[in-house]
């Protein structure tokens, strides 16, 4: 390793080595990324629960394919998490209100259950947006629920979540669009426990 000499009136000189970041412990990157979207549209809206694997499916984009193990949707009621850790989780909705249509209540909700999926903390994050009658076809509002979560049990810690309209209405649909992500969840873990 060669030398390096401190002068007060020139500064540092000398040549520094290279360092390898071989031996480090302790850094985590992103090691699971999972994306899940709405595979129809769906309509006449009170509702809907969005952990369904009959209406959801992989995102299947060109420019995504999923990191890691992947989540599991578990007996169509809840999400399980292939590893423990803090995980990232979203979940968005995107409405169509087709028509002359008016809902104080287009929400989407995640629910977080530590024993297993008995219980539930509801509304562990919320979003939610009003909508005061639409007067054309195709006019859009969107929401998106996030929270970080940490697993510290893969066997306890599991999500649901809902989309939820006050009112029912064959004018408001939650739309899909695979390419675009525009219904769906994102689980990204951030790093190990």
């Amino acid at each position: 390793m060669p030398l390096i000499k401190l002068n007060a009136t020139q500064g540092l000189t000398g040549t520094l080595p290279a360092v390898s970041g071989a031996n480090l412990t302790g850094i985590d990157g992103i090691s699971e990324v999972d994306v899940w979207v709405l595979t129809n549209d769906n309509q006449n809206f009170t509702v809907y629960g969005a952990q369904d694997s009959s209406y959801m499916s992989r995102h299947s984009g060109s420019n995504f394919t999923h990191k890691g193990t992947g989540m599991t949707i578990t007996g169509n009621s809840y999400w399980t998490f292939p590893s423990t850790g803090y995980w990232f989780v979203s979940l968005r909705a995107q409405w169509r209100i087709e028509s002359t249509a008016s809902c104080r209540g287009l929400t989407c909700r995640i629910d977080v259950s530590t024993d297993g999926g008995s219980s539930y903390n509801d509304n562990y994050a919320l979003s939610q947006s009003a909508v005061n009658t639409f007067d054309s076809n195709n006019d859009f509002a969107s929401n998106d629920a996030q929270c970080v979560i940490e697993v510290d049990n893969t066997s306890n810690v599991v999500v649901r979540g809902f989309w939820v309209s006050a009112t029912a209405s064959n004018e408001i649909d939650l739309s899909h669009d695979d390419p675009d992500q525009s219904t769906g969840w994102t689980f990204i873990k951030l790093r190990g426990l």
